[in-house]
């Protein structure tokens, strides 16, 4: 089990199923992977599999106090509900990533079991919102807050460079708070201070997300890519 900060209270979250949180990566993982300590090992419960793996239950879950932040299987298994102001809201996983429902983040599909949970088409569900020109209807959709889509203007003021920091993308780590109090700053992404991190504006608060494995934070892209498409600058680069 582990805690979570939400708003000055302490929420807290039960790791999946034989998972143990690593307070080293942040994230539940398997055991062997895991240094417990002096921390309390549970003994196995029968049927207790400590995940939200029912996206039928998503609606449930995200009515009850405290639930926003918690994530739950959606279902298609390149997705995931997030709660936000008592309702499931869709976010995407990163191309070619699968939700991974018991350690609660995206994930390379041969690390993924999606059981019944739809597996994307890569050829005619990619789930990319490339049409600028949908960007009202989707919007207008129930549950669309933070969902991100393509903008007529393909490119920023620096012509696509990455490695060009000239304040056309939300580089700047310090800058995330005053970021996030702004009106309709939710769902916004921020580079963090660490690489392989990122914040999410979540309520006028920066809050910090981990990009899996390898991956490091692209904020001219907004998405989680690989280390050679990234330019860290002064962001610590993880070991």
């Amino acid at each position: 089990m582990f805690y979570q900060c939400f708003h000055g209270d302490l929420v807290e979250h039960k790791c999946a199923h034989d998972l143990y949180f690593s307070v080293e990566k942040q994230q539940c993982d398997y055991q062997y992977n895991v240094d417990c300590s002096d921390r309390h090992i549970p003994e196995p419960e029968d049927g207790d599999t400590g995940s939200n793996c029912d996206p039928s239950e998503a609606p449930k879950i995200c009515e009850r106090d405290h639930s926003d932040g918690v994530l739950i299987a959606h279902e298609k298994c390149n997705a995931y509900y997030k709660c936000e102001n008592g309702k499931p809201l869709t976010v995407y996983c990163p191309s070619n990533q699968l939700y991974n429902q018991y350690t609660e983040q995206c994930d390379w599909a041969e690390k993924v079991s999606c059981g019944n949970r739809q597996v994307p088409d890569k050829e005619s569900d990619t789930n990319c919102n490339c049409k600028p020109g949908e960007a009202p209807s989707i919007c207008a959709k129930e549950g669309s807050d933070g969902v991100l889509i393509a903008h007529k203007n393909g490119g920023n003021d620096n012509g696509g460079n990455d490695n060009n920091d000239n304040g056309s993308c939300n580089c700047n780590p310090s800058e995330a708070p005053s970021i996030c109090q702004r009106i309709g700053s939710e769902g916004v992404l921020i580079a963090h201070e660490i690489c392989n991190q990122f914040y999410t504006c979540d309520h006028g608060v920066p809050v910090t997300q981990i990009c899996p494995e390898s991956l490091l934070y692209n904020p001219h892209k907004e998405y989680c890519d690989w280390p050679h498409n990234v330019k860290c600058g002064d962001r610590v680069i993880p070991h």
